[in-house]
């Protein structure tokens, strides 16, 4: 399994294209995240929060969004389960 990749758009259409099989964005801008999360679920790929919960875009420029991008359901799952109980490294709590 690959999660390394670029960041914003590129890292949601690497996992769109097979090229990684998860990205993570942490604190990334709606101007990063709107236009690729688009294109990644048209693609056939999950996106959550990293809570797990639905997406949900509220019209802030100014809003981060920490979130989950998983190649299929089933490894999403399994991110989701790894994640649980983690606490953010110093200087990346929002």
């Amino acid at each position: 399994m690959s999660v390394f990749g670029d960041f914003g758009l590129v890292g949601f259409a690497d996992v769109a294209s097979g090229r990684i099989d998860v990205y993570f964005a942490w604190q990334e801008a709606l101007t990063e995240v709107f236009s690729a999360v688009y294109v990644a679920e048209r693609a056939g790929c999950l996106v959550t929060h990293w809570d797990g919960s639905p997406l949900r875009f509220h019209p802030d420029i100014h809003a981060l969004h920490s979130l989950v991008c998983s190649a299929n359901p089933r490894l999403h799952d399994e991110v989701l389960r790894a994640l649980r109980g983690i606490t953010p490294p110093r200087g990346l709590a929002p």
